[in-house]
């Protein structure tokens, strides 16, 4: 298997582990998703830095509830120790409306702990609802 395939298959298993745990409830185990220096850029929000603001960023996703995100992964690019993502992303409300339809680029680093978000960006297709 070539080098850019098995990155591709461990950052969209990442992914996949992100989705399930922010649309969860184990805060810590999402902050753990991310380095010890990582930074969040939320829309309309500041900078969220390291592990505390992966966990600020974990209750403001549950705040949402029941609206669960969905992303998708579009590319993913990388070797050695370093990988990009991007990919789409949608709130989605209980009853299907898809809320705040929005993109995301993602700078991975593999540490002892795997694949982690190191780089975090996203950004809102169309002006946000409440966050």
């Amino acid at each position: 298997m070539s080098e850019d395939l098995t990155i591709r298959l461990e950052i969209e298993a990442q992914v996949a582990r992100f989705v399930a745990l922010i649309n969860g409830d184990d805060v810590d185990a999402f902050a753990a998703l991310y380095t010890e220096d990582a930074l969040i850029m939320v829309p309309d929000h500041e900078t969220l830095v390291g592990l505390a603001g992966a966990v600020q960023f974990a209750r403001r996703a549950q705040a949402r509830r029941p609206a669960r995100l969905a992303l998708v992964t579009h590319e993913v690019g990388g070797s050695g120790n370093m990988a990009w993502e991007r990919g789409s992303s949608q709130w989605v409300a209980a009853d299907g409306t898809v809320l705040d339809p929005g993109k995301y680029v993602v700078i991975w680093r593999r540490t002892n702990r795997g694949w982690q978000l190191h780089r975090d960006i996203m950004n809102a297709d169309r002006p946000t609802t409440a966050r």
